[in-house]
């Protein structure tokens, strides 16, 4: 499967703005693609290859196109978990890998972050 032979661009920028993603903490904060490419884009920079802003976009499409067939898909992790597979799928299969380090990696630094949090203090 080629990047970017015949795949619809969801590129309506009302559209995302209006979409909402549910992050790790349960917040909500609007879509936003570029935080997409700018991880597919550090995949590649960390094994050392190059990769065409068409095929970024043609792999942020896809990942997209899920997030669009239903609202359950509008997690983080679900969102990652695409991207994954949508890498893998076309052949990128060492940037898949680093990317799932790299998100391991942003969790665990997520959690250290929360544990250093200083404990709330109650005034009576």
């Amino acid at each position: 499967m080629g990047l970017g032979s015949g795949t619809k661009i969801y590129n309506n920028s009302y559209q995302q703005h209006l979409m909402q993603i549910i992050k790790r903490n349960g917040t909500t904060e609007s879509y936003d693609r570029e935080k997409i490419a700018v991880a597919i884009r550090k995949s590649f920079i960390s094994t050392q290859k190059e990769i065409t802003d068409e095929a970024v976009y043609t792999i942020v499409d896809e990942v997209e196109q899920f997030l669009h067939q239903n609202e359950a898909n509008r997690s983080v992790e679900r969102i990652q978990d695409e991207v994954e597979r949508s890498l893998m799928e076309h052949g990128f299969y060492a940037e898949a890998k680093n990317y799932i380090l790299y998100r391991w990696q942003r969790t665990e630094e997520e959690k250290s972050s929360v544990k250093s949090l200083p404990e709330p203090v109650m005034i009576l």
